[in-house]
């Protein structure tokens, strides 16, 4: 069982991964990139995942990633970087 404070700085931390992650689709061309994708319906379907199954998600971009999609490796990387701890590289 996890302390109010853990559960506190938990969700504190959602929030800021969220506001930080709308910030930086923002500020760079990541969709413009995506659509230049050879298959962009492959990274929407593993972005897509990101909320509902991540660790699918993390296994899609990284296939992605080793056939070599320009999108999935920074993705990927911030999928590891950010998951839940079993999932995490």
């Amino acid at each position: 069982m996890k302390c109010i404070l853990c559960k506190i700085c938990e969700a504190r931390q959602a929030i800021f991964n969220e506001k930080f992650h709308a910030w930086l689709d923002a500020q760079t061309n990541s969709v413009a990139i995506m659509e230049r994708e050879a298959d962009p319906a492959s990274i929407y379907q593993a972005h897509d995942l990101l909320k509902t199954d991540p660790a699918e998600s993390f296994r899609q971009y990284l296939a992605l990633a080793e056939q070599g999609s320009v999108s999935a490796w920074p993705l990927w990387g911030n999928c590891s970087r950010t998951a839940p701890a079993p999932h995490r590289i």
